[in-house]
């Protein structure tokens, strides 16, 4: 299912109707989804108030997750997503990122794809990440608009630590 779909279909359920009543200033944030999962969207909806994220999962039925604390810089502003905007499918901005991930990455074989369409500084992008066989992490941004790569890098899981 597209984001805009799945957005579309969570703003008429109860679930959501019944949250918005009570979280009227909250704004769609981010749609998340791991390709190889179940596929399931999990989209967030942001509380300017209470800085916090409400996030529903779309599977057979609307799960809503209670409000969460975000990763965020403290001062750093969380930016609605404007659905509108959104001209690449999450299937063409894959794309773009394993043609990428072929052209720069190759010697770092994939094993799972994580998408996340987000409005962050550079603009609407679709931010996907790859975990690779490699033990690294391979990020890449694309223009929501205009499936331009804006930037691509590769970190080692180890140097999370």
């Amino acid at each position: 299912m597209q984001f805009q779909q799945a957005v579309s279909k969570l703003t008429e359920t109860k679930e959501f109707k019944d949250w918005k009543r009570i979280c009227q200033q909250g704004y769609l944030a981010h749609g998340f989804i791991s390709v190889d999962d179940k596929n399931q969207w999990q989209i967030g909806y942001y509380n300017k108030i209470t800085d916090k994220m409400t996030s529903f999962i779309m599977g057979q039925e609307v799960v809503v997750n209670a409000e969460e604390n975000i990763f965020k810089e403290e001062h750093q502003e969380v930016k609605e997503l404007d659905v509108e905007k959104i001209k690449i499918s999450m299937e063409k901005a894959l794309e773009i990122a394993e043609k990428v991930q072929q052209e720069e990455y190759k010697s770092d074989p994939v094993m799972k794809k994580i998408l996340i369409i987000q409005n962050i500084d550079l603009g609407q992008v679709w931010n996907i990440t790859f975990i690779t066989q490699t033990f690294k992490t391979l990020n890449i941004k694309i223009d929501a608009d205009s499936g331009k790569v804006i930037e691509h890098k590769a970190n080692s899981l180890m140097d999370f630590r």
